[in-house]
């Protein structure tokens, strides 16, 4: 359900069947929204499906999507808003496990990846042809899933692109390397390292099996998983995920809660959230605030969740409302 950069336009996909909403075309309806007025601008089904909506232009005219079929290679398609029309369509690499990154100006498309050795790699394609321009592998950020004697590795670093669209970010999860890449020419500019909160006893502890678990159940394994993104203005990120650990039984899996890095130091300027998994985080369109999801407590999964409204410079929570049903955004 994406807003439009300047939060004029809004996307919303809805089935007419229950659990087949992404995956029956048919049964699937798109429907755009002009948020200055509430007014439905266009209703159509879709050409393709499954579908999973990731942009929207600020006026509705264009709206970019991946078409998955429980493949590993996906597709992302340019669909005009007004009607559903395939304008663009790109096949991605395979084993790719993060969503595509738009530029703003609505020219290239960043898709990230792991290659064979389990690096990242960022690929950079032309919308406009459809053509891959450039890619960059990055060799010291683990990336993808395996096994290791018996032990599944789970390493998702955090992705970010800058909403001038001239930066591209790389968090490591293993060793919390931020790594700053100028986009346009795709090369690397600085790698700096983040320290998160009592980061040496929380891994010493995950180890140990000491540090509470929101789940065993969750299977992440030995890993990290990051969600990383600009704010608006461009002097923060904002953080959200978990850690996993294994040292024979129990797993462990810690919740990052929120936090905030100064993109210009890499250093960590807020905490919020602790422990609890973030399971949905965007930033208001003129920077006032940021609005989260969680559950309730920390180790929990489902009903009830927590809306809340957040500080964007110190993460405090000045709002909170909680919902008895909820469904977790994906």
């Amino acid at each position: 359900m994406p807003f439009s950069p300047n939060g004029s336009a809004l996307v919303t996909v809805t089935s007419a069947c229950g659990g087949c909403q992404l995956w029956h075309a048919k049964y699937t309806t798109i429907r755009v929204f002009n948020m200055a007025t509430g007014a439905i601008g266009a209703r159509y089904h879709p050409r393709r499906g499954p579908l999973s909506i990731l942009t929207v232009s600020d006026d509705g005219s264009r709206i970019g999507a991946l078409q998955t079929d429980n493949t590993p290679q996906a597709v992302w398609l340019t669909l005009d808003g007004h009607t559903g029309q395939v304008l663009r369509s790109i096949t991605l690499p395979d084993v790719c496990c993060w969503e595509p990154l738009l530029d703003p100006t609505g020219t290239r498309l960043y898709v990230a990846c792991n290659n064979r050795d389990r690096q990242l790699t960022l690929a950079a394609f032309d919308l406009a042809s459809g053509t891959q321009l450039v890619a960059l592998t990055i060799p010291a950020v683990w990336a993808g899933h395996w096994n290791t004697a018996g032990i599944v590795q789970n390493w998702l670093p955090g992705i970010a692109i800058s909403a001038d669209g001239r930066r591209l970010a790389v968090l490591d999860g293993h060793t919390d390397a931020l790594t700053m890449i100028d986009a346009p020419t795709m090369k690397v500019t600085s790698i700096r390292f983040v320290s998160h909160p009592g980061n040496a006893f929380d891994r010493l502890a995950d180890l140990l099996g000491l540090t509470p678990t929101s789940a065993d159940a969750k299977g992440l394994g030995a890993g990290a998983r990051y969600t990383l993104r600009f704010s608006r203005d461009g002097h923060s990120f904002y953080l959200v995920g978990g850690r996993g650990a294994v040292s024979g039984k129990p797993k462990t899996h810690t919740d990052l809660g929120g936090e905030r890095i100064d993109s210009a130091t890499g250093e960590l300027r807020a905490t919020s959230l602790t422990r609890l998994a973030v399971w949905w985080m965007d930033e208001a369109v003129d920077g006032s605030a940021l609005y989260t999801i969680t559950p309730a407590s920390a180790g929990e999964d489902g009903c009830p969740c927590n809306l809340q409204r957040l500080d964007p410079a110190t993460l405090d929570v000045t709002a909170s409302r909680s919902f008895p049903k909820c469904s977790i955004p994906q």
